[in-house]
């Protein structure tokens, strides 16, 4: 498999793994994806989401900053950073990523 379909096909297989609550395997599987692009601002998005519903707020912030980082104008990323601060009461910091979110996409 060439990188292009081989990341596709993992993508498929997290968005699979993480619908049938498969939360560990589709972990393992997005971090594959990293290992042949380490800047996938979306495998760190799938990350970030995982550990979102693990109710991980802090390690879905770091991902989802990350996410961002690499691509600024990832705007449910920003918005997701903002939820996930929010849970963890963190609401100044939180209005922040909201408008980041809006400013991209009002």
């Amino acid at each position: 498999m060439d990188n292009q379909f081989d990341v596709s096909f993992l993508f498929e297989k997290v968005d699979q793994q993480s619908i049938s609550r498969l939360t560990f395997s589709a972990t393992v599987t997005a971090k594959r994806i990293l290992t042949i692009n380490s800047k996938s601002s979306h495998a760190y998005y799938k990350l970030a989401s995982l550990s979102f519903r693990q109710q991980n707020y802090a390690k879905a912030e770091k991902f989802f900053k990350r996410a961002t980082t690499i691509d600024p104008y990832f705007t449910i990323a920003h918005f997701n950073w903002g939820v996930s601060l929010a849970r963890q009461r963190r609401f100044d910091q939180a209005c922040i990523q909201f408008q980041k979110a809006l400013d991209l996409d009002p």
